[in-house]
């Protein structure tokens, strides 16, 4: 009888699948956008080549994570407090730019690519043991917009955007507003 199935190994697993089937998807959009003639038919194909790249980019991302975590093993300390305020700040300034830059439709896909990609910063020492200032928090800025396939531009000014809203306050949770 076999060992049974740890849950670190059943998520690679169904990672390594998922990677294939995206993988699949963004081969078969290629495939038709240069088998296309009709430029209106265009823009849908290049969507969904985007967004499977994207599923697959996810993927390896998560797929790298848990093979970091399952390589640092049960000894590495916690994340500190710090590590964890600039992870935040970090957060605050690509959102920043996600919410005030990119294509409405585009926003949620990139926040959650933004989760991941944090997540795999976490686990480089240069994240977590430089200490922050303005100029290393302006390079793990880039460094994101990069990784998120943005515009290299987007980088520059995001302390002139305003600040994003927080995602845990719904306005219509608030109640009625007092109008005096």
């Amino acid at each position: 009888m076999s060992e049974p199935e740890t849950m670190a190994e059943r998520q690679a697993r169904q990672l390594a699948r998922y990677a294939e089937i995206a993988s699949a998807a963004a081969e078969k959009a290629g495939a038709a956008i240069a088998a296309c003639e009709d430029p209106e038919r265009l823009p849908p194909l290049i969507g969904a080549l985007q967004k499977a790249g994207r599923s697959l980019r996810q993927t390896i991302l998560l797929e790298a994570k848990l093979a970091a975590d399952a390589a640092k093993g049960p000894d590495k300390p916690p994340n500190s407090l710090a590590v964890a305020r600039r992870s935040a700040q970090v957060r605050d300034a690509v959102t920043r730019i996600i919410r005030h830059r990119v294509e409405p439709l585009e926003v949620e896909a990139l926040l959650s690519e933004l989760d991941i990609e944090l997540h795999v910063a976490l686990l480089d020492d240069i994240f977590t043991e430089v200490p922050l200032d303005d100029d290393t928090l302006d390079i793990h800025v880039a460094h994101l917009i990069l990784r998120l396939a943005l515009p290299a531009e987007f980088a520059f000014n995001w302390r002139d955007l305003p600040q994003a809203p927080d995602p845990r306050i719904r306005d219509d949770a608030l109640g009625p507003h007092d109008t005096g």
